[in-house]
């Protein structure tokens, strides 16, 4: 975590191809407990709640002009996090839901790292405290979380069954 958002370039292919990565594995991971169509909008929305939440808190400190390389680092981050949460995520679904399992606390301890990256992420795009970031990414966490339930919950059970 030694690397602010303001040290990427800005670049709207980078930019756009981090989005794209972090669209794809989401996708990946939503094909565990969802059907193929649900899996991908599910990770198309949630990335589009990325990109928004970051354009409106940037908006909101009046910072938009960090827009491109923020929001790089945060999908580009999300996606390999994801990405190493991937196989444990598979290897937790073998093995079933009991939440006592190695894959489990694995994937429990990426959550919490990706917590830290996107508050580390956000307290350098915002010019703010660590605190203020990680609070910022615990309240994208849950909008994230209820917007999946509002508009994916019952296709996760449906699939599952």
């Amino acid at each position: 975590m030694r690397v602010a958002p303001q040290d990427l370039p800005s670049s709207k292919f980078l930019l756009w191809a981090a989005a794209g990565a972090y669209a794809l594995i989401g996708s990946l991971i939503s094909l565990l407990t969802l059907g193929p169509i649900a899996a991908v909008l599910s990770a198309v929305v949630d990335t589009g709640v990325l990109l928004g939440l970051t354009m409106l808190v940037l908006w909101i400190k009046d910072t938009g002009e960090r827009y491109t390389q923020t929001a790089t680092a945060l999908a580009g981050s999300g996606a390999i996090l994801m990405g190493i949460a991937l196989p444990l995520l598979i290897l937790q679904a073998k093995l079933g839901v009991d939440g006592n399992t190695l894959p489990s606390l694995l994937v429990l301890v990426l959550m919490v790292w990706n917590l830290n990256v996107v508050g580390h992420i956000l307290r350098h795009a915002l010019d703010t405290k660590f605190f203020v970031g990680l609070l910022l990414s615990v309240v994208y966490l849950y909008v994230s979380i209820s917007v999946f339930r509002a508009f994916f919950s019952q296709y996760a059970t449906v699939a599952a069954s």
